[in-house]
C-alpha cells in the first residue's frame, strides 16, 4: 500500500466527496479520481449516491459522475489500511 492509498483509505473511514478529499489532501483532482478508481477495482473503496445507496459503476459512468457521488472505504479497505 503507497501512502497516499493509506492517507486516502484514513479519510474515507467516513463518506466523503471528492471535493472534500482534494481540500483535505492537498492533492491534484486528477490524481484523486486516478487513485480511487484504483481502489475501487481492488474493492477497498466503494461508490454511494447521495441517500447513501451503493452503486457499482463501469470507469466510464464514474469518470461522468464522480462530482456527484460520495466514496466510502469498504470492510476490506478498512482491513487493508489497519495491517499497516
Amino acid at each position: 500500500m503507497t501512502d497516499l492509498e493509506f492517507d486516502l483509505l484514513d479519510e474515507l473511514y467516513f463518506v466523503k466527496s471528492i471535493d472534500e478529499l482534494v481540500k483535505i489532501l492537498k492533492i491534484d483532482e486528477n490524481a484523486i479520481i486516478k487513485l480511487i478508481w484504483e481502489l475501487i477495482e481492488k474493492r477497498w473503496v466503494k461508490v454511494l449516491d447521495l441517500q447513501d445507496n451503493e452503486l457499482i459503476l463501469n470507469k466510464e459512468t464514474f469518470l461522468e459522475t464522480y462530482k456527484f457521488i460520495r466514496f466510502n472505504a469498504t470492510k476490506q479497505g478498512l482491513l487493508a489500511h489497519n495491517q499497516i
